[in-house]
């Protein structure tokens, strides 16, 4: 009882009610559709079928209806309460005058039924409130047409229908508005139930949050405190906050973060933890470089909001440290650069294309400028919509090889073509590769046309030198035969010529000694002429008797004297002759033995000693120790006649005086050095290299062979097996250095021997 008179007479109710605005909108719209709808229906009935008293109340119920557009532009307006006194006014003037046309008892009779279906639509419910409307119908029809059936009714058929009439309308009207009251008020105290159910998960869900948010700020990743907006105070930092800085908790808490020295100048003070706390915008992911105590510098990100703990203004701020991610950021920027450049300054003509679509995402300078397309009017475009690949059976060629190479395809030989239609053959790389969900295709394409026409230029000019090759085969074949015979030919003349010098220089030492032994002789026939007339002139006195002691004394003094002289003439003449006929004998032969160094050159230097008398030459001999060489002596000899004979000829100018000197030592117990030096004119630089040559001479046509020291290099480094080296300085002369083996090699040749050195 008490709730149910607090709802009658109270206060009005905290909760959902109609009394608000919003609230009253939908219900008065609604009413008012079903009140206007009922007013048109009931009022074209009456008129229509002729049941009304009068047309002028007809005609007044219609006339109401125009102030419904008024109703509803106020209703959209949100002005409500003058709609309800308007609505209010318009229904009891219809009361009135419904009660002035049936009466007060009518009235009240008629009001009492509609208790029943009042209570029965509040009470009970839609359904019950419908059932009791169809039956006072009924009963008020059914009445009626009672009455008029048995003739008791006291008013006119018209008046008796009218008053049904009227009261159904009233009835139904009544039943109408209060479904539509009842359906709001249900639904406004299920939207009070929800809301009050509403606001305790809603509570329930805080105390999880700030119970959540303890555990999130102790234990969060982030480095986190709680500021104090109006004194900039530390009330509270985590565990994170902790380890980012190496400062402890109790330090920082009840400090002023702009005291502690970790942020730059300006951030995070009082002012601005006051301007977040007024309703300024959050700070999100400002990045600054934070000092930590160990003096590390962190690159790291604020954020920083104001919020309300309890009704209470606090300014929360999360530092994250950012250096690594920005290290990493930097590597992946530089990585993107070097890609980027690489991509773009390729010799050949790259493209980036998205795999799904085939559409270009990116080209390089060398594809624009190989295809006539600019950069921007290729990005989003296919190959096919360009016509750089011709048709779609290219495209599911190069689709075909990319499935068979695993998505990769090199060197794919294919046929492209460029923006004024001119078709070129390419070779295509391709590779797929994967970023997150999206699928790329980058290509390399180089054009080939140009190498492909050479190739086939090169195939029949290769067919075509197929044969000029066989035809310059046989012709150097003939010709290599005619070479062959040609260098027999000059291999005959060559030993031909080996030969003729040879004997030159054979006959040259002969021609030396036979001048060299004519002193000797002549000295030794004079003496023996001498010898002969003293003997004739003692016979003589001796066979006339007349011979003296004295003369004969004299003859034989004189004999005697002349015998000391023929003999040491005769000694001469028996040394150089022997020591010819050794060094011949060696020279004309290529016997094998076993000789001494120092006696063969002394032998030498002797035979040819002759030669130069008629010269201002002088040729002088020093030896340095003695070893016995198993070895040719005839081409040691040859090697000494003929690098002695070419200083004479070429190192020195005719007539004037010159030295030449033949050395040897020994260098160790198998190897001796000959050496031939002159203090003549020297050798050119430019034909130093050329001396040992063959056929080659500065006195062409004038006597010189050019054989004279190639036979030289040929018996050193080829019979007595030894190395050969040249040294010339201009003016200061020639020298021939020789290094000689104690033991020749077997056969008087060697296979391979270096050939010579020459030392400017």
């Amino acid at each position: 009882m008490r709730d149910t008179w607090q709802r009658l007479f109270g206060g009005e109710s905290t909760g959902p009610a109609f009394g608000l605005s919003d609230q009253l909108v939908p219900v008065l719209r609604d009413l008012l559709v079903v009140v206007g709808l009922l007013v048109f229906a009931f009022a074209s009935f009456m008129l229509l079928t002729g049941w009304h008293s009068s047309h002028a109340a007809m005609y007044s119920l219609l006339g109401a209806l125009l102030f419904w557009p008024l109703f509803f532009v106020l209703i959209r307006r949100r002005v409500v309460r003058p709609v309800v006194v308007i609505l209010m006014l318009l229904c009891c003037a219809i009361a009135v005058s419904i009660a002035l046309r049936l009466g007060t008892i009518r009235t009240l009779q008629m009001s009492g039924v509609f208790v029943a279906v009042v209570v029965g639509t509040l009470v009970l419910g839609r359904r019950a409130g419908g059932i009791a409307l169809l039956m006072v119908l009924a009963l008020v029809w059914g009445g009626g047409l009672l009455q008029l059936a048995h003739g008791s009714a006291s008013d006119s058929r018209a008046l008796v229908f009218n008053q049904a009439a009227t009261f159904s309308f009233f009835a139904i009207m009544l039943y109408a508005i209060l479904v539509i009251v009842r359906q709001h008020y249900i639904e406004a105290l299920s939207e009070r139930d929800r809301s009050a159910q509403a606001q305790q998960l809603a509570s329930e869900a805080l105390a999880e949050s700030e119970d959540k948010f303890a555990t999130l700020f102790r234990e969060g990743p982030l480095a986190t405190l709680i500021l104090s907006p109006d004194d900039g105070l530390i009330r509270e930092v985590n565990e994170a906050f902790v380890r980012l800085t190496g400062m402890n908790a109790a330090d920082a808490q009840g400090a002023r973060l702009d005291t502690l020295g970790l942020l730059p100048e300006g951030e995070l003070q009082v002012p601005a933890c006051q301007a977040l706390a007024a309703g300024a915008p959050p700070i999100e992911g400002r990045q600054l470089v934070l000092s930590t105590r160990d003096q590390r510098r962190l690159v790291c990100e604020l954020s920083a909001r104001a919020v309300s703990v309890r009704g209470q203004p606090v300014v929360i701020a999360q530092f994250a440290d950012v250096t690594a991610r920005q290290e990493a950021e930097q590597r992946v920027r530089e990585s993107e650069s070097r890609m980027a450049a690489a991509f773009e300054v390729s010799p050949d003509a790259w493209t980036l294309n998205d795999l799904a679509t085939g559409r270009y995402l990116a080209v390089n300078r060398i594809w624009e400028t190989w295809s006539g397309y600019a950069r921007a009017e290729a990005i989003g475009h296919t190959a096919l919509e360009l016509g750089i690949v011709r048709s779609e059976q290219d495209i599911l060629r190069i689709r075909a090889a990319l499935q068979a190479g695993g998505g990769a395809v090199d060197q794919l030989d294919i046929v492209l073509q460029r923006r004024n239609g001119e078709t070129r053959r390419c070779s295509m790389s391709a590779r797929v590769f994967a970023v997150g969900e999206m699928r790329y295709l980058i290509t390399s394409s180089r054009d080939t046309t140009d190498e492909w026409a050479t190739r086939e230029a090169l195939a029949e000019l290769n067919h075509s030198l197929e044969e000029k090759v066989a035809e310059r085969t046989a012709e150097l074949e003939q010709v290599n035969r005619e070479l062959i015979r040609t260098v027999a030919e000059l291999g005959s003349a060559q030993d031909e010529l080996v030969r003729q010098e040879k004997l030159a220089s054979l006959g040259a030492m002969v021609a030396g000694v036979a001048h060299e032994l004519n002193t000797p002789i002549g000295n030794s026939v004079t003496l023996a002429t001498t010898v002969s007339h003293e003997a004739a002139v003692i016979l003589r006195a001796a066979q006339s008797g007349g011979l003296r002691r004295s003369e004969l004394l004299n003859a034989l003094r004189t004999c005697d004297e002349a015998a000391h002289l023929l003999t040491r003439n005769l000694a001469a003449a028996h040394e150089l002759i022997s020591s010819f006929k050794q060094v011949a004998v060696d020279q004309t032969s290529e016997a094998r033995r076993v000789f001494g160094f120092a006696h063969s050159l002394e032998e030498i230097v002797a035979t040819l000693r002759p030669s130069l008398r008629a010269t201002a030459i002088a040729l002088e001999l020093e030896l340095d120790g003695d070893l016995r060489l198993d070895s040719y002596p005839g081409a040691l000899a040859r090697v000494v006649t003929n690098l002695v004979d070419n200083a004479r000829v070429h190192a020195f100018v005719p007539g004037a005086g010159g030295r030449i000197v033949v050395s040897g030592r020994v260098i160790s117990d198998d190897t001796v050095e000959l050496m031939v030096a002159d203090n003549g004119c020297g050798i050119p630089p430019e034909n130093q290299r050329k001396v040992f040559d063959p056929f080659f001479t500065t006195r062409l046509g004038q006597g010189g062979s050019g054989l004279g020291l190639h036979i030289v290099f040929t018996l050193v480094t080829r019979v007595l097996g030894g190395r050969i080296a040249l040294e010339s300085a201009g003016a200061e002369g020639t020298r021939v250095r020789i290094s000689l083996p104690r033991v020749a090699p077997n056969g008087g040749e060697l296979a391979e021997q270096p050939l010579h050195a020459v030392t400017q």
